[in-house]
């Protein structure tokens, strides 16, 4: 029984020896065993043949890979230059196409319903009502959702890969978000024209929330999941909304008015601006740590 279990053992270890991972000593143990074991020797022939026909393969389809980018190909001898880093960006960003191309349409189609009920409220004080209740947190729901790995179908290449998962997640938030902000300026410029209302209001009016919102489910869905993230957004946002709400219908639940949401100044777009811009600075931060200490974001 001794023997067969050291049999097995060397047995086990000889995938190892054909790849040249094993320590010294147990490479020369296993040279000895094989000298006088004809098993282990036929074993040996078919590992062999297995990783010749592998490097084959590996070696056929290198030329087939796609080229390295300019950021990776020029830090291999030199620093890239601004040009280089911008290409690879936009690479980088086009790159999640693929990964959002399912959630778009559905995000697209929801906005477009915002922008027809501010357009059947043409003639109401308060037709942007809409485009401020659904854009923010139709951007901030996404968003939550871009890169965790309990929603990203492609979440082991995205941990195996070696560019930063941070890159991606900002790279993800870049494209959904400027397809968002297409599909509504787009939506406002139509509201606009139908209305009369001022085109710079109209965006205004969802531009500062959405980001806002948006950079919130950022930080949210990094340090903790993305079902609280979304849960935490949507339940804000429903809030705030249901008591404008009341607020244009003569009720006011609170003593600070929610009406200049509708119509924000400067003063107000300005902050939402500030505080979005603090907040994604914050996820930024959380991703780094996150990717410190276990490797991917979790």
């Amino acid at each position: 029984m001794k023997n067969e279990s050291t049999h097995d053992a060397w047995n086990g270890k000889l995938p190892f020896y054909v790849a040249g991972t094993l320590p010294v000593s147990e490479r020369t143990a296993i040279q000895r065993h094989l000298e006088g074991c004809e098993t282990c020797r036929a074993e040996l022939r078919q590992w062999q043949l297995l990783a010749t026909a592998a490097r084959s393969e590996a070696a056929a389809r290198e030329v087939l890979l796609p080229p390295l980018s300019p950021v990776v190909r020029a830090s291999l001898s030199r620093r890239p230059s601004a040009g280089e880093a911008v290409r690879s960006a936009v690479q980088l960003v086009w790159a999640q196409w693929r990964v959002l191309r399912v959630l778009l349409p559905g995000v697209v189609l929801v906005l477009l319903l915002g922008v027809l009920g501010t357009l059947a409220l043409r003639d109401d004080p308060q037709a942007a009502l809409p485009l401020l209740a659904l854009a923010p947190i139709v951007a901030a729901v996404s968003v939550a959702f871009l890169h965790h790995s309990e929603s990203d179908p492609a979440w082991e290449v995205v941990a195996a890969t070696p560019t930063l998962t941070g890159a991606l997640v900002f790279a993800r938030l870049t494209l959904i978000l400027t397809a968002i902000v297409i599909v509504m300026l787009g939506g406002s410029f139509a509201v606009s024209v139908v209305t009369g209302q001022l085109l710079a209001s109209l965006i205004a009016a969802w531009l500062g929330p959405l980001l806002l919102l948006s950079a919130l489910a950022t930080v949210l869905a990094i340090r903790w999941t993305a079902a609280i993230s979304a849960g935490v957004c949507l339940a804000l946002w429903v809030t705030i909304i249901s008591m404008l709400v009341k607020e244009l219908a003569g009720d006011p639940l609170l003593t600070l008015s929610l009406q200049p949401l509708l119509d924000p100044g400067w003063v107000l777009f300005g902050g939402q601006l500030v505080a979005a811009a603090l907040l994604w600075y914050l996820s930024l931060r959380l991703a780094r740590g996150q990717l410190v200490l276990s490797g991917r974001l979790t």
